[in-house]
């Protein structure tokens, strides 16, 4: 189980699929703006992928398409579950995962978005 819900629109992965970098990450009401502006551009697709649990908070990773809006009338939102490698690691991604910066991120829930 997860105490909470963070998205990100960067990953980086590794050697056998590990994550190794995360862009900022933003809470589900702060991302929900986004995530609907995204949700109707007309792409017919978009990724959301479970990376894992870091620090018991799941991690999301929203990938629109690279190709510019189609003109979809429907977006189907394309969901998928954690590499095998992070699977195996009991979905942890706690001492995988490199900051963009030497600030600390506060994924603490009751203070908001990081």
């Amino acid at each position: 189980m997860w105490k909470d819900v963070r998205i990100t629109e960067e990953v980086e992965y590794g050697d056998h699929h590990l994550p190794q970098r995360l862009g900022s990450l933003s809470s589900v009401p702060d991302y929900r703006a986004r995530f609907t502006d995204l949700a109707t551009r007309g792409w017919s697709w978009i990724n959301l992928h479970a990376v894992g649990l870091l620090d018991g908070v799941l991690i999301l990773h929203l990938e629109p398409p690279a190709s510019p809006p189609a003109g979809s009338k429907w977006t189907s939102i394309n969901m998928s579950g954690p590499s095998k490698a992070v699977a195996e690691r009991g979905y942890n991604i706690d001492g995988l995962v490199e900051w963009p910066s030497n600030k600390p991120l506060n994924l603490d829930p009751a203070a908001g978005a990081s």
